[in-house]
């Protein structure tokens, strides 16, 4: 038993500390019943292909977040532009929009546990609070 328990967060702290990421944040994250949803999932792959290939100043502010409610994984595309009010859509698994933080299903609360997941590496979020 401690020797799984030991493999596991060794495995854990090996993808999580990786310096290899091309602009991926690494994180050992298990949703929509896939090992690593960044790579894995085909619409949200494409998704940060774009905006890893946006080159515009908009680009650099926006970002991606992961958090889990009711048993179920849900994705936020999310902008730190201080001149901007932008709503923030929610993704399920298979690329749907459901909702928007704050509407009567996804309150703003998901903030709290909520993973960022993806950021350019030019970014000029400062995500080091969330």
């Amino acid at each position: 038993m401690v020797y799984r328990l030991f493999l596991i967060v060794s495995v854990l702290l090996t993808l999580c500390c990786s310096d290899d990421n091309d602009g991926f944040l690494e994180v050992a994250l298990i949703g929509c019943g896939v090992d690593n949803p960044l790579k894995e999932l085909e619409w949200l792959r494409s998704e940060v292909e774009k905006r890893k290939n946006d080159s515009s100043e908009e680009a650099r502010y926006c970002y991606i977040s992961q958090f889990e409610q009711d048993g179920q994984t849900y994705f936020l595309y999310e902008d730190c532009n201080p001149f901007i009010d932008k709503v923030i859509p929610v993704y399920n698994c298979l690329g749907e929009n459901v909702g928007f933080v704050s509407d009567a299903n996804f309150p703003f609360q998901i903030f709290m546990e909520r993973t960022i997941i993806f950021n350019p590496e030019n970014t000029l979020c400062d995500l080091s609070e969330n």
